[in-house]
């Protein structure tokens, strides 16, 4: 993580001392984790220059892709430090009255949009009340 940190910082601010600086670190420090994970991966991911630092358009391609990977880590780390828990999995819900059908319709709407994953089915039934 700390390698893909300073590899974000320094093609946001195209420079390996600025990025060290955002960072609270050394120069030297962020350039040795960019060169050791440009090592590792056998790709040059930052053509430097002496006036600047570029992503080459591997290291652009990756870094997006990262990126997006880390995001969805620090999402599911977050929601387990919160204990949020993701509702998957079918629901079907059989109301007797028609008034009924129609207050909980507007419940599960709200519901789906808050768990997109959970399938959620309201019916009406004929039968008896309160026989389901």
């Amino acid at each position: 993580m700390d390698t893909i940190a300073s590899m974000r910082a320094v093609a946001k601010t195209g420079s390996f001392s600025a990025a060290a600086q955002k960072l609270d670190l050394v120069p030297s420090v962020v350039t040795k984790r960019v060169t050791q994970l440009e090592r590792i991966v056998g790709k040059t991911l930052f053509h430097r220059s002496t006036r600047k630092v570029v992503l080459s358009p591997d290291g652009e391609h990756h870094l997006e892709r990262i990126i997006a990977a880390i995001a969805a880590h620090d999402q599911a780390l977050s929601e387990l430090r919160r204990g949020v828990r993701r509702l998957t999995g079918p629901i079907r819900i059989k109301v007797s009255t028609t008034l009924g059908f129609v207050r909980l319709n507007a419940l599960v709407r709200d519901f789906a949009e808050l768990h997109p994953d959970v399938d959620v089915e309201v019916l009406r039934h004929h039968g008896v009340s309160g026989e389901f």
